[in-house]
């Protein structure tokens, strides 16, 4: 029997010549997928972290990039970036510098600022901008923030954009940086409506150094403790701060900016907050916070209460974030150390106090613990009467300060952001304060009283009663 060869088969089946044109497509498209992804592959930054970090980095979860974290190198860290405004954004990076050509950069707004007061202070010299922002890129809203470490200071660990420029940490590190070789640079944009004076607070950790200046005029040295008020003319002009922490176990610095405003006194804040009209059945809310952020900052979220009240904020320094859930305070009192407030909603009246309350003091009132003290060598027990520590005395002085009545407090013992009011300042709640109060009281006056019946100790006959 005759076997039919292939070349009868094909003639003969078209099923046949119909899979070997399928088979011939797909080889045919297997080739060209090979082709074209060998020729372009994804990029792969050469970019690499300063060698010490690089083992830190590896056991760490990477950040996650957007616009407001951009990293420079590819290190990783733990801590996500703070949530920025909306519609912020960080732009240009520091390996090329690239700004869209449509957005103003650092050198036109400088090179068309409107000086005025500031040309009498010092050009920048050497502004490390200059190394790390070589494009001039400025973000539309907040600070871009870039973390340094001084033995390489030309190779930026991270970059993110923040709305204040502040840094708290209470570590030996940041970003796996150890704080004494810790460094930041701040850049941002302040756009001034009309021209006025502005006023600056700064809050620096012990042995650090900052340069601050705007448009390129120094207006605090290192060796500076303070920065004067200073006439700013309409437009934008370019926030610039180099930071070096330059302390071990610690970092800490921040910078406020707000137009200049009144400072008022237990003596006539009550008269200030009287001309505003205020409702009539207006409160005073007061909060103090043990904890802030990174950033120096304390998130106040206000209870839904619908009553007009007052927000009063006797400690500081702080960055204020209040979230009012639309029941925006008729007026904020701010003691008038470095602090920022940042509310939705209608911005209320903001005033300034000169008078500032120490946490600590204040916190007494969260668990009545008198302020009282024993001496041990005589056994003398002694309390302080300065209304911190008695609930019912310190909403007495409120209403004398501020002419309204302190109905809520809150004290932030536990987070950087709290409820207000955490207690209700209620007649029930200031005799139930009294009375923990006075309990705490007779067990301290009575350890007291045992610890003076033990006689006056000496320094020199110490170690007699121990001898057998």
């Amino acid at each position: 029997m005759k076997r039919d060869n292939p070349g009868s088969l094909w003639q003969q089946s078209r099923n046949f010549r119909r899979l070997g044109y399928i088979v011939f497509c797909l080889a045919l498209l297997l080739l060209s997928s090979r082709f074209f992804t060998s020729g372009q592959q994804a990029p792969v930054s050469s970019t690499s972290p300063p060698a010490q970090y690089q083992a830190a980095a590896g056991n760490l979860a990477p950040a996650a990039v957007s616009p407001a974290s951009v990293p420079l190198a590819a290190a990783t860290i733990s801590e996500q970036p703070l949530e920025l405004p909306p519609n912020a954004k960080g732009l240009g990076t520091a390996e090329t510098g690239n700004v869209p050509p449509h957005l103003p950069t650092l050198q036109n707004i400088v090179a068309s600022a409107d000086l005025g007061e500031l040309a009498q202070y010092p050009p920048l010299q050497d502004p490390w901008g200059d190394t790390l922002n070589p494009g001039g890129g400025v973000p539309d809203r907040g600070y871009d923030t870039y973390y340094l470490d001084a033995n390489e200071p030309d190779r930026p660990y991270l970059r993110r954009n923040h709305p204040f420029p502040a840094i708290w940490h209470n570590q030996s590190s940041y970003l796996n940086i150890p704080s004494e070789n810790f460094a930041v640079y701040w850049i941002g944009r302040l756009e001034v409506p009309q021209t006025a004076r502005y006023q600056f607070g700064v809050v620096q950790r012990g042995q650090g150094q900052a340069r601050v200046s705007i448009d390129r005029r120094v207006i605090k040295k290192s060796d500076d403790a303070g920065i004067p008020d200073i006439e700013l003319r309409r437009g934008s002009h370019i926030v610039e701060i180099e930071f070096l922490n330059n302390e071990a176990a610690q970092i800490g610095f921040y910078l406020t900016t707000r137009p200049t405003m009144p400072l008022y006194t237990a003596q006539n804040l009550a008269d200030a907050l009287k001309a505003l009209n205020l409702p009539a059945d207006t409160v005073v809310y007061a909060a103090i916070t043990e904890y802030v952020d990174i950033n120096s900052r304390s998130e106040l979220h206000i209870s839904a209460d619908q009553r007009p009240y007052i927000l009063f904020l006797p400690v500081g320094p702080r960055n204020w974030d209040i979230r009012t859930d639309n029941n925006p305070p008729q007026a904020v009192i701010l003691y008038h150390k470095p602090s920022t407030i940042q509310i939705d909603g209608k911005e209320p009246p903001l005033l300034q106090w000169d008078q500032g309350i120490p946490y600590a003091a204040l916190a007494r009132l969260h668990d009545g613990t008198p302020d009282c003290y024993c001496t041990a060598t005589s056994g003398t027990f002694k309390c302080n009467r300065g209304g911190f520590d008695d609930l019912g005395t310190f909403a007495a002085q409120v209403r004398t300060w501020t002419g309204y009545p302190l109905a809520g407090i809150s004290f932030g013992r536990s987070h950087y952001h709290t409820t207000v009011p955490e207690i209700a300042v209620t007649r029930t709640n200031i005799e139930k304060s009294r009375r923990l109060s006075e309990q705490q009281m007779a067990e301290m006056r009575e350890a007291c009283r045992s610890t003076g019946s033990k006689g006056q100790r000496d320094v020199n006959t110490l170690m007699k009663g121990s001898k057998s």
